[in-house]
């Protein structure tokens, strides 16, 4: 749900935006790179011939950044039944400007330590189409080429109205990464993506370039994604092997239950009785390991030597194919893996932390109390449900806005209901609720219909 664009935006900006369901644009280096589906699987590379992908040549130091190029692209009115890929043509223009937008560890706008690193870019923006029901495969071809890094970008959705003031787009990271690890990582809570016999270097290349433009341009972190996976892709799997990065990465890939049983047997191994022990031993067996628990204080070196080989060793590849486009700039945001870890507590929704988000100016008790009643409700939310609301509200089910501003209607009958504005953010919040119930009633309808999330106000 977004607002209307604003008065001065540009005739093309509408055009693009609006372009057919089957339109979407693939973005191919100059040499016409294949789109996904007809690209030849590569195999397994070296280090060596990893080292010379094309990406390292987006941005590869700080100092390097102000010959970064910026790419006028082509029109693309065209229409076909087959997906159109965008070429981008030899010309390019330099870069005008270099400032910073820092990263301030909680919405992500702010960080002291690379004030003088942002670009801010110098064109016409590319909107994407990407269709709900096949956003993993869209957003996989739209991210084929390494220039996409420096282009600016807009999103629609197929069929949907939403103008993309930057909520459209927190969306649509969202949701890729929504779908992306539920179809294509294994883990619970928190998972570690998982090899595919059909993606090769291209395609993870392809993901890892998703990864860092929607941290950089839209403070998207996907928390989902296993914290000691991430610190490998940014720091080396040497810097993400320390114990207890590990044991708490594997205690969350693993069910709440087993997770809560190897939680009991770690505090006390020599204590645990035999029923715990032998959960352990089943929790082993699922991890494809070649020995029995031991019932010391070894258990926890047991535990570490597992996470290891299931949250680094078996994704190596994928690993090491993500880092390359991706390495160099996340390490000017993330100096050590105690950041990375420090971002992934800041950036995790909580009750207390999304009323701090709430900006309310009641002017009249109809409308302070139907605050008040939301703020109840806020209040009650499971970690699920507190994500939902943030997701219904921003775009993003992160922390990635600064504050969430509270307009009050004065809609009745059937015609009420709350309204989120996901590009301010503000949420429409309606003053006519007598009790709270009403109010629980209406969000919790809300959140629980994927339809509610539709961008259905242009």
């Amino acid at each position: 749900m977004e607002d209307l664009p604003s008065p001065d935006s540009s005739t093309e900006d509408l055009t693009q935006s609006t372009s057919k369901p089957d339109q979407l644009e693939t973005i191919t280096t100059p040499g016409e790179v294949a789109p996904m589906e007809m690209q030849t699987p590569i195999p397994a590379t070296s280090e060596e011939d990893l080292s010379r992908s094309s990406d390292t040549t987006i941005i590869s130091a700080v100092e390097e950044v102000a010959s970064l190029p910026i790419l006028v692209l082509p029109s693309t009115s065209q229409t076909s039944d087959a997906a159109q890929p965008i070429n981008f043509p030899e010309e390019t223009v330099a870069v005008a400007d270099i400032d910073v937008i820092p990263w301030d560890g909680i919405s992500g706008t702010s960080h002291a330590d690379i004030d003088e690193f942002t670009i801010m870019l110098n064109q016409d923006p590319v909107t994407i189409e990407v269709n709900r029901n096949k956003i993993v495969d869209d957003m996989m071809k739209a991210f084929m080429s390494p220039e996409v890094l420096s282009s600016a970008l807009k999103f629609s959705f197929t069929n949907e109205l939403g103008a993309d003031l930057a909520g459209v787009s927190r969306d649509v990271y969202t949701s890729f990464w929504n779908a992306f690890l539920d179809n294509h990582a294994d883990g619970e809570d928190s998972r570690v993506p998982s090899v595919n016999a059909d993606w090769q270097v291209s395609e993870w290349c392809s993901v890892g370039r998703i990864l860092v433009k929607g941290f950089l341009d839209h403070n998207i972190l996907p928390l989902k994604l296993s914290c000691p996976f991430l610190v490998a892709i940014v720091h080396g799997i040497d810097a993400a092997s320390s114990p207890t990065v590990l044991c708490d990465g594997l205690l969350e890939y693993l069910s709440s239950n087993d997770s809560r049983v190897l939680k009991a047997a770690l505090a006390d191994p020599e204590g645990a009785t035999d029923e715990v022990f032998d959960a352990v031993t089943d929790i082993f067996e699922s991890l494809n390991a070649h020995a029995l628990p031991h019932r010391d204080q070894s258990l926890r070196e047991q535990v570490g030597n597992i996470a290891h080989a299931k949250l680094l060793q078996e994704p190596k590849f994928i690993i090491d194919v993500m880092s390359k486009p991706s390495r160099d700039i996340f390490a000017l945001y993330f100096p050590d893996p105690a950041s990375i870890v420090q971002a992934y507590e800041v950036k995790t929704p909580t009750c207390k932390k999304v009323a701090q988000l709430i900006k309310a100016s009641p002017q009249s008790s109809a409308e302070n109390d139907s605050l008040r009643f939301f703020m109840q409700y806020l209040r009650s939310l499971t970690f699920e449900k507190v994500t939902r609301l943030l997701h219904f509200m921003t775009g993003a089910s992160v922390i990635a806005v600064e504050k969430v501003d509270i307009e009050f209607t004065k809609l009745v009958g059937a015609a009420r209901r709350p309204i989120a504005h996901t590009c301010g953010p503000v949420l429409e919040l309606p003053s006519t609720y007598k009790v709270y119930r009403e109010l629980r009633q209406e969000f919790d309808g809300i959140l629980s219909r994927d339809v509610s999330f539709e961008m259905d106000i242009a």
